[in-house]
C-alpha cells in the first residue's frame, strides 16, 4: 500500500482523494508519516482495512440494528454495537501473512541523464529505509508489514480509529494486539504458514529485461505554472479518481515472463503448522463457521479438523460420497427428554449411485427418530440427502459416541464424532401476575377491568396443560375467563386457539375480567385463578394460582326509614347508603312507586313512595337505579287491614218441602282490625233477603 492519491500532490481534485494535502501555516496539519512539504505519503493497512460506515448510511439506519455474531468488538453489546459505525468483518480462521506496506517519498536528484529531477523513491513504511529492488520477477524482498487496520490508524500496532478488529484462529505477521483465542476460539499463530510459492508485486516491466533507470515518468500538474523541475511539490497528471495515472505497479502475468514458472501458489507445504490448527475441541466456533469444501471446491472437515486459510492440505477431491454437518454437539439435554435433532448431509459427487447406505450408533443414547431425514439406502450420483440424530441421555454427565455411515463406497467424514451431556430434568411453572387487585362498579359487564395472566414453562422439559383454567373461591360468580384470548389448555367453549404443550421458557396466556353482580355488597370480592400442568414422565402433576381481589363500587343501600307503610297511603322515606347520588330511581317492588324528593347526597336520599291499596303485603326489595346497574336491596314492608269473618255454622231444619218462604237467622260479625278497619259489605249466592 502507498496512499498515494492527493497527499502528495497539488491537483485541483487532490482534496477529495483520501488524504488531502496537509498545509500547517493554514491550519491544515500533516497527517503521521507526512513532512511539512508534503513530499511523503502515509502507509496504510496492505492486506485487509474496514472503512467507517458513510453518515449517509448511518443515517438511513433503524434507531436500533443488531449486529449478527462476530460483527462486533468483544466485550461489547450486538445492539447497536460496532457494525452500526464501521465495517466490521468476521475473521475466522484466516492467513495474513507478510502484506507490505510503503510510502512515497521524494528521493535525490538521479544520475546521468536523470540529473535532472528529484527521483520519486519507495520506502518500507515506517522507516527511512528504501524499498529494496527485485531480483526476480515475485521476489519477496525483507520490507515493512501492515496485515489487517481500520482506516484513521497510523500502524500495525496503532488504533487512532477507535476501533480494533478481532481476529482469530488465524496466521498473521505480527499477533500483537490481536492474540484471539478464548471460549470457542484458538489464538491466533505468528508462524509462517509455508505455502508453496509467495509472490509479491513488483515493477510492470521485469527485472529480468533491464530498464532505463526510472518507472515513473515524469508528470507536471496541468494547473502549476511555471513548469518546475520534477519533485513532488507539483502534481502528477489525474484521472477522475484523484490517482496519479503515471504510477504503475505489476507485473500481471501469473508465470515468470523469463522462464515461464508459476509465481505463486499459496497451497500448504506438509510442514505447514496451519495444517488441523482448527478442530471442535481448541475451536468450535471458527471450526462451525468454516466451509465444508475449500477455495478449489475439495473436502474439508473429513478428520474433524480445517487448516487455517483457503486450501486444505491433502484434500480429497470432491467426487465422491462424504458426510458433512458433524460432529454433532447435543449440549445439554434433560434426563427423561428428547433433544432436537442434528442434521448431517450426505453427498455423493461422484458419476455412479452409491448402494446399501447403513447407519450404526455406537450408543443407544444417539439414535435417527421417525423424522429421520431424507436418506434411503441408495443415494444418486450428484444428489444429498439428510439424516437427522437425536439424543436420548439416560443417566447425568457427558456422553460421547459416533455414527458409523458404510455404504459400498468408503464415506469420507465417516464415523461423526456425536457428544451431548446428560441434565437433570427441572420440571416447574410460574403463573404471573401472583395476584391481581382491581376495583369495578357492580353490574358492570364487557367493560370490566381485565387481566393477561402467563402461564410459563421455566423447568427443562415440556409440561402438558390438560385442561383450561378455572375460577374458584367465594365470589367466583363476580369473576370470568375470557376464552376468547386465552390460549392455556385445549380449545372450546369459546377458546379459539388451545396450548396443550409447554416446551421449557414457552407460555400460553389467560385473559380475566372483573364483573361484580348487582346483588354484591359494596366490600372486597376475591376468587383464584388456577392452572393445572403435568409431566408424564416423572408423574409430576401441580397447579399454578393467582388470587384476585376485587372492589365493587356504585351505590349502595344501608337503611331506609320508615321501614314500613299501610296499603293505600303515601309514605315519605329516608334512604342512607353510599354514592346514592348516582341514583336516578327507587324501585319499591309491585304495588310500591317511589319518586326521588328533595337533594341526593352521597350519604342520603328522600322519597315518597305510593303504596298501592292493591299492594302486595308484606316486606319489598328496595333498590336505587344507577346508570351501572341497580344497587342491593333493603327491606320495606307493606301493611293493611286484617279482615276476619265469623258466623254460626249453617243448620238445616228437616221440613216438608213446599213453595213457601222459609226464614231464618245468620249472624256475621265485622272483626276486622288494624289502621284501615272499617264496615265490609258481602253478597250471598243465591241471594238471601234481610
Amino acid at each position: 500500500s502507498t496512499a498515494s492519491s492527493g497527499v502528495l500532490f497539488n491537483t485541483l481534485g487532490a482534496p477529495l482523494a483520501s488524504t488531502p494535502t496537509c498545509d500547517p501555516a493554514n491550519g491544515n496539519p500533516c497527517p503521521p508519516n507526512m513532512t511539512n512539504s508534503g513530499t511523503t505519503s502515509a502507509p496504510q493497512p496492505a492486506g485487509l482495512v474496514s472503512i467507517q460506515n458513510s453518515a449517509t448510511l448511518v443515517a438511513n439506519f433503524p434507531a436500533t440494528i443488531t449486529c449478527p455474531a462476530g460483527h462486533f468488538a468483544p466485550g461489547t453489546a450486538a445492539s447497536n454495537g460496532t457494525c452500526r459505525r464501521v465495517s466490521y468483518p468476521e475473521l475466522y480462521n484466516d492467513v495474513f501473512w507478510q502484506n507490505r506496506s510503503f510510502y512515497i517519498g521524494v528521493g535525490a536528484l538521479g544520475t546521468g541523464t536523470t540529473n535532472q529531477q528529484n527521483l520519486v523513491s519507495l520506502y518500507n513504511a515506517f522507516t527511512t529505509t528504501r524499498a529494496a529492488s527485485q531480483s526476480a520477477t515475485g521476489a519477496c524482498p525483507t520490507a515493512s508489514y501492515w496485515d489487517i487496520g481500520v482506516r484513521g490508524d497510523t500502524g500495525p500496532t496503532n488504533h487512532a480509529s477507535t476501533v480494533t478488529l478481532t481476529p482469530e484462529a488465524s496466521i498473521l505477521t505480527n499477533i500483537t494486539g490481536y492474540a484471539g483465542g478464548g471460549t470457542g476460539f484458538r489464538a491466533n499463530s505468528a508462524s509462517n504458514p509455508g505455502v508453496v510459492s509467495q509472490y509479491c508485486n513488483g515493477s510492470r516491466v521485469p527485472p529480468e529485461f533491464g530498464g532505463m533507470g526510472w518507472q515513473v515518468p515524469p508528470g507536471i500538474s496541468d494547473a502549476t505554472v511555471p513548469n518546475p523541475i520534477f519533485n513532488l511539490t507539483p502534481a502528477a497528471t489525474v484521472d477522475e479518481g484523484n490517482n496519479w495515472i503515471n504510477i504503475s505497479w505489476g507485473p500481471l502475468a501469473m508465470t515468470n515472463p523469463a522462464t515461464g514458472a508459476t509465481l505463486g501458489n499459496y497451497g500448504l507445504t506438509s510442514t505447514s503448522p496451519a495444517i488441523n490448527y482448527i478442530t471442535p475441541t481448541n475451536s468450535s466456533t471458527t471450526y462451525t463457521a468454516a466451509p465444508s469444501l475449500d477455495f478449489f471446491n475439495d473436502l474439508r472437515k473429513i478428520n474433524n479438523a480445517v487448516d487455517v486459510g483457503a486450501v486444505e492440505f491433502g484434500a480429497p477431491p470432491g467426487g465422491s460420497t462424504f458426510v458433512t454437518g458433524g460432529p454433532l454437539a447435543f449440549g445439554s439435554v434433560p434426563l427423561t427428554t428428547t433433544s432436537a435433532p442434528g442434521t448431517l448431509t450426505l453427498t455423493n459427487s461422484g458419476g455412479a449411485t452409491t448402494t446399501g447406505i447403513a447407519l450404526a450408533f455406537s450408543s443407544p443414547v444417539f439414535s435417527r427418530p421417525a423424522a429421520g431425514g431424507t436418506c434411503t439406502t441408495t443415494l444418486a450420483a450428484g444428489a444429498s440427502c439428510t439424516i437427522n440424530v437425536v439424543f436420548s441421555p439416560t443417566a447425568l454427565g457427558l456422553v460421547s459416541g459416533t455414527l458409523t455411515i458404510t455404504a459400498n463406497v468408503p464415506v469420507i467424514g465417516s464415523p461423526v464424532t456425536l457428544t451431548g451431556t446428560g441434565i437433570a430434568a427441572v420440571v416447574a411453572a410460574r403463573l404471573a401476575p401472583a395476584t391481581w387487585n382491581t376495583t369495578a362498579n357492580r353490574g358492570v359487564t364487557l367493560t370490566g377491568p381485565a387481566q393477561l395472566f402467563t402461564l410459563t414453562n421455566i423447568g427443562n422439559v415440556p409440561l402438558a396443560v390438560p385442561t383450561q383454567s378455572v375460577l374458584s373461591g367465594l365470589n367466583a360468580a363476580d369473576w370470568t375467563i375470557i376464552r376468547l384470548t386465552s390460549t392455556c389448555g385445549p380449545a372450546g367453549g369459546g377458546q379459539l386457539l388451545g396450548q396443550t404443550t409447554l416446551a421449557a421458557g414457552a407460555s400460553c396466556l389467560i385473559t380475566a375480567q372483573f364483573r361484580p353482580l348487582t346483588t354484591e355488597p359494596l366490600n372486597s370480592l376475591s376468587a383464584t385463578l388456577s392452572v393445572a400442568w403435568a409431566y408424564a414422565p416423572l408423574a409430576q402433576t401441580g397447579t399454578q394460582t393467582s388470587a384476585f381481589t376485587g372492589t365493587a363500587t356504585g351505590a349502595g343501600l344501608i337503611s331506609i326509614s320508615p321501614t314500613s307503610g299501610v296499603r293505600g297511603t303515601t309514605v315519605p322515606v329516608t334512604l342512607t347508603g353510599t354514592n346514592l347520588t348516582v341514583a336516578t330511581a327507587v324501585n319499591g317492588g309491585t304495588g310500591v312507586a317511589c319518586t326521588i324528593t328533595g337533594t341526593t347526597t352521597a350519604t342520603t336520599l328522600t322519597a315518597n313512595c305510593v303504596i298501592a291499596s292493591t299492594a302486595t303485603l308484606g316486606a319489598h326489595a328496595v333498590t336505587v337505579s344507577t346508570p351501572t346497574g341497580a344497587s342491593n336491596a333493603v327491606t320495606f314492608t307493606v301493611l293493611g287491614a286484617t279482615i276476619a269473618f265469623a258466623g254460626p255454622t249453617p243448620a238445616l231444619t228437616t221440613i216438608t218441602a213446599d213453595t213457601t218462604p222459609k226464614n231464618g237467622t245468620i249472624t256475621v260479625s265485622n272483626t276486622a282490625t288494624g289502621a284501615t278497619a272499617g264496615p265490609f259489605t258481602f253478597t250471598a249466592n243465591p241471594g238471601i233477603t234481610p
